[in-house]
């Protein structure tokens, strides 16, 4: 290692034009469904999500994870045109704020299903409400170990606590 060697300026040199390619090529799915990206989507998506990388303490080599919210945020009833790109970035947070929470051993498959259930169910198409609510009862369903989304038992653990601190005192 050469003095002054920064590692992440390493990661920074793989072509940003080949990223932004990589998100763009989703437009051929992403126009079935009457959506697509912008140079300039791709550009803050790649952008945020350095952000959150940063802010996360995490690193990531491919774009799978981004990739794979984009395919799925984008068979919601709740995106639009006007905030896809935005509701994207802020999933992709909720993504690894839930990661750092859980563990790295959790698959990514199964944190994606429970964000985007909690994203269409709990949350009703709400970012603000994934990154509170959503998020920590996908942690609480982790550290239960029960299925990450599995909202239901959630719900049920909920009202019985409720009901216990409404007939108790």
């Amino acid at each position: 290692m050469t003095a002054g060697y920064d590692g992440t300026r390493a990661l920074d040199l793989i072509s940003s034009g080949d990223r932004i390619q990589e998100l763009m090529a989703l437009n051929d799915i992403l126009q079935k469904r009457a959506l697509s990206l912008t140079q300039n989507d791709a550009e803050a998506m790649l952008a945020a999500r350095k952000k959150t990388l940063r802010e996360q303490g995490r690193v990531e080599y491919g774009l799978e994870v981004t990739q794979e919210l984009i395919r799925r945020l984008s068979e919601s009833a709740f995106i639009t045109q006007e905030n896809f790109a935005q509701t994207v970035q802020e999933v992709y947070e909720a993504f690894h704020l839930i990661k750092n929470m859980t563990s790295d051993f959790t698959d990514d498959a199964d944190i994606i299903e429970a964000i985007i259930l909690g994203f269409e169910t709990i949350c009703g198409g709400s970012t603000e409400l994934l990154l509170g609510k959503g998020a920590a009862r996908i942690v609480e369903n982790y550290r239960k170990q029960q299925l990450l989304s599995d909202f239901e038992a959630a719900e049920a653990d909920k009202k019985e606590v409720e009901t216990y601190w409404r007939t108790n005192f």
